[in-house]
């Protein structure tokens, strides 16, 4: 029944100097704005060849997304949180990511390898789910307080740590030291700045 609503559309450049990304990221029937993660993903797979937009997209795209809980636009502002040093502007999101894919200038499957990383770290933090118990007994603490503005940095930690370059204590050394700054921030009810 729903296969029947659908509605294709064909847009053909005519000129060198149209854009396939502009001209996607102003199309948009269904009056709901796309999401940054939208733009993001068809950014990084327009103009790949169909078999590598597909392998990218089975093998790293979809995979991500489920790790990430289909929070893909959260997920990439705290990823470049992470890789920049500094909060991409909430409106900007998508155009920090760009920049940053230029200037990185990474191979696309080296890129992609490590966007799943940290996914995998990502996950870790949504579901408490490293393979110690105290470093996921502080997740699930920090998950029920709801304090998502340190999840760049839990992603950061845990991204090292599935590295194999932090151990289990200094990973539950660093987060409690984390936690009991949360807990003294709200007990004396200061801003986090």
């Amino acid at each position: 029944v729903s296969i029947q609503k659908l509605q294709v559309m064909v847009v053909n450049l005519n000129s060198p100097n149209d854009d396939p990304q502009l001209i996607f990221e102003s199309l948009n029937s269904t009056g709901v704005d796309l999401t940054d993660a939208d733009k993001i993903r068809n950014y990084l797979l327009m103009n790949e060849k169909q078999e590598f937009q597909v392998s990218y997209f089975e093998n790293y795209w979809e995979p991500i997304e489920e790790r990430t809980h289909f929070q893909l636009s959260s997920f990439f502002r705290d990823y470049l949180t992470v890789r920049n040093k500094k909060y991409p502007n909430i409106s900007k999101v998508y155009e920090t990511f760009t920049t940053f894919f230029v200037d990185n200038g990474q191979e696309k499957k080296v890129f992609f390898d490590e966007l799943s990383n940290y996914s995998y770290a990502y996950k870790q933090i949504l579901e408490s789910s490293t393979n110690n118990n105290k470093i996921n007994e502080i997740l699930k603490r920090f998950n029920e307080l709801q304090v998502t503005v340190i999840r760049p940095f839990l992603m950061a930690v845990l991204h090292e740590y599935n590295q194999d370059r932090l151990t289990d204590s200094d990973v539950v050394g660093i987060f409690s030291i984390f936690e009991s700054y949360i807990a003294r921030r709200m007990i004396t009810k200061l801003p986090s700045n």
